[in-house]
């Protein structure tokens, strides 16, 4: 008797833990399932912003499916945003739609970069991508030249690059323009919150009951938090999804797998070095070397901004750089010398509308 009581004891125990963990996985799979649909629809993420109204960074962005782009703009949206209106088109970007497929006479230049290339503060046609194709359209007519800007802002190089391997190829690009700035060897301005399902530190199961199962999101970095150490070494609290994508090494890899790309599907790569007029980053030197070790050509606004200034009589070149007092990203008129520094290069660079002058490496 005893011995069968056990026996049956020990069965139910046993079908009760079997029941249990059927559960677990229940619970844990409907997550995961419940977050990649969240995940894959831009409509369940965020509540869109009204046609023509303001908006912050975080109300025109939405998740994305792919972990190393993590974030991107919601499609078709127009906005007013630093006190400028924003127009995203249909597929994410800032500025007109480019169609994918490529005629011949085409020259199609992509740009990935952060809010620096995004034109934070600035109307659309005054981006630096936008004044340089403006240029190429009124110096070259015979030529067709379409320009996609990708660039987000909070972006790192290695989601710019991931965003021109995964969207930025299908544009058949001849010219990609890389915008660096001294924080793209940090963390990115949001990064994604979500459970990690295959822990066994955490039951879905008791979460469910008690309501603290978090669903997937998007949350503020504090990238500031991280700015002194990052040209040095990783700090360890950087979270651990995140450690391959913020360093120099990361960088480093971000660039040679970019010229890799070059290599194979024929474009070339102009870096644009956004850097302080007056005190230069200490990491203008590390782009420098890298650039030139790919052979990327490499546009610095240091030395374009005195003589554009110069030309164009702006006044107090040495505040008028920047947005304001207060936000050190490029102003317009920094924007338009940018642009008139890659209208001269790529103008150099394309003997005609379907060839470009070989290159020789920097």
């Amino acid at each position: 008797m005893l011995k069968q009581y056990i026996q049956n004891t020990l069965l139910v125990l046993f079908s009760v833990a079997f029941a249990l963990l059927l559960l677990e996985a229940f619970v844990r799979t409907r997550a995961y399932l419940a977050d990649s649909a969240t995940i894959a629809s831009f409509d369940n993420l965020v509540t869109r912003p009204e046609h023509g109204a303001d908006a912050k960074l975080g109300e025109m962005i939405a998740l994305s499916e792919n972990e190393n782009i993590i974030y991107r703009f919601q499609p078709d949206i127009y906005v007013r945003f630093m006190e400028q209106f924003v127009t995203i088109n249909a597929d994410g970007f800032r500025g007109p739609v480019v169609p994918k497929a490529k005629p011949a006479g085409i020259v199609r230049i992509v740009g990935i970069g952060d809010s620096q290339m995004f034109g934070w503060g600035v109307k659309d046609h005054e981006t630096y991508l936008a004044r340089m194709e403006a240029r190429l359209t009124e110096d070259v007519p015979g030529c067709r030249w379409q320009t996609v800007n990708t660039a987000v802002p909070g972006y790192n190089t290695v989601m710019e690059v991931e965003t021109l391997k995964v969207l930025g190829l299908d544009y058949q690009p001849d010219y990609v323009v890389v915008g660096f700035i001294g924080n793209d060897l940090q963390l990115p301005h949001f990064t994604r919150v979500q459970e990690n399902y295959l822990s066994l530190r955490k039951s879905f199961l008791l979460g469910y009951f008690t309501q603290n199962i978090q669903s997937v999101g998007l949350k503020w970095a504090e990238p500031e938090r991280w700015r002194p150490r990052f040209d040095t070494q990783i700090p360890e609290v950087v979270p651990e999804p995140y450690k391959h994508m913020v360093g120099k090494s990361a960088f480093a890899a971000t660039m040679a797998e970019l010229g890799e790309l070059a290599r194979a599907h024929d474009f070339e790569v102009i870096v644009v070095l956004s850097n302080d007029v007056a005190v230069p980053h200490p990491l203008d030197e590390l782009v420098t070397n890298i650039s030139r070790e790919h052979g990327f050509h490499l546009l610095e606004l240091q030395s374009l901004w005195g003589p554009y200034a110069s030309r164009h009589g702006v006044e107090n070149p040495d505040s008028a750089r920047y947005l304001s007092a207060t936000d050190p990203h490029a102003s317009a008129p920094a924007h338009d010398a940018i642009g008139e520094g890659l209208f001269h290069l790529i103008r150099e660079r394309s003997a005609n509308c379907t060839n470009r002058v070989p290159a020789t490496g920097l």
